[in-house]
């Protein structure tokens, strides 16, 4: 169970073995062992017994802007056996593993953009010309990667190009009544306020893998120069994207993302409804969640296999 606390003034505490979580309405009691995770993204207080409860019982405990994008998190203190190979983490954020890495990730993005993309082309009968120039863009980088490594720089260059004509494809494939004109994380139409939230999800569950397996989730390879600080999280989350957007493309075609189930707020941002996040929650955990996090664990186990012979 995916607990989502999103109203102001609720107030979480610890009663034995279960949360208590009250409201100015009502009052909820679920058992911990129930609880997987734990997001909360509104003004809300929690005490330190549940907050222990979570660490007791490794539940996730995330704090998300109104977006979804997580701001922090609680995990235990002790890093234990895990330090030798966070150790090895560290000194090779920068060497000729990490740029391997880093070509992994941007390669294995590209591929589920073009097979993605390639199935809108395959299934739209309007715009084939168009969507087809796109395509071609994407499956050249793509074969490009498959065959050399390429320094960051140039690794980003190609994995913006590739994301331009991936966009302009998913773009062609929206309807034009949700206002989808090209991705942004400041969301003013409903299709980029669906991808932040369930991007924010996702990065919430593979940070959440990251931490089990023993790697730093804030020491990455690819992203180390990008956003100024190393970040694992958001080197994986890249290779899984694709399998967002599709979600979304799902949700679309079975009518269940509806202009009129967002809000728009007098800044001209748009943020989801409640009700628009509990589709997004049932689609993730229905659809992808399993999916996601047994590849995180292979991709986590896979490069610390690479650190251990590395040496």
């Amino acid at each position: 169970m995916i607990l989502e606390i999103t109203e102001d003034g609720t107030h979480i505490y610890r009663d034995h073995e279960t949360f208590v979580i009250k409201t100015f309405e009502k009052k909820r009691i679920i058992p911990a062992k129930k609880i997987e995770s734990i997001n909360i993204t509104s003004n809300a207080t929690i005490s330190t017994a549940a907050i222990k409860l979570c660490l007791q019982n490794q539940i996730n405990l995330v704090i998300s802007d109104k977006s979804g994008k997580p701001e922090g998190r609680f995990w235990f203190s002790t890093l234990g056996k895990n330090s030798e190979i966070r150790r090895k983490q560290y000194l090779n954020y920068d060497t000729e593993l990490g740029l391997m890495i880093s070509n992994k990730i941007v390669k294995l993005k590209v591929a589920k953009q073009y097979s993605l993309a390639y199935e809108v082309w395959k299934n739209r009968k309007e715009s084939r010309e168009e969507i087809n120039i796109y395509l071609n863009r994407i499956k050249e980088i793509y074969n490009k990667l498959k065959h050399k490594i390429f320094d960051k720089s140039t690794l980003l260059g190609m994995e913006g190009a590739a994301a331009n004509a991936y966009f302009s494809i998913l773009r062609l494939a929206i309807p034009e009544k949700f206002g989808f004109k090209s991705r942004s994380q400041i969301a003013k139409d409903p299709i980029n306020a669906s991808l932040n939230y369930l991007y924010g999800m996702c990065y919430r569950e593979i940070e959440a893998t990251i931490i089990t397996t023993g790697l730093d989730p804030n020491s990455g390879f690819y992203h180390a120069s990008q956003y100024g600080k190393p970040v694992l999280s958001f080197d994986l989350i890249e290779i899984f994207r694709a399998d967002i957007d599709r979600l979304l493309l799902y949700l679309i075609s079975k009518k269940k993302i509806k202009s009129k189930l967002f809000i728009k707020e007098e800044s001209g941002l748009v943020i989801l409804s409640k009700e628009a996040r509990k589709i997004m929650i049932e689609g993730y955990y229905t659809k992808l969640a399993k999916h996601i996090k047994y590849e995180t664990f292979k991709l986590c186990f896979w490069i610390i296999s690479e650190l251990y012979e590395q040496g």
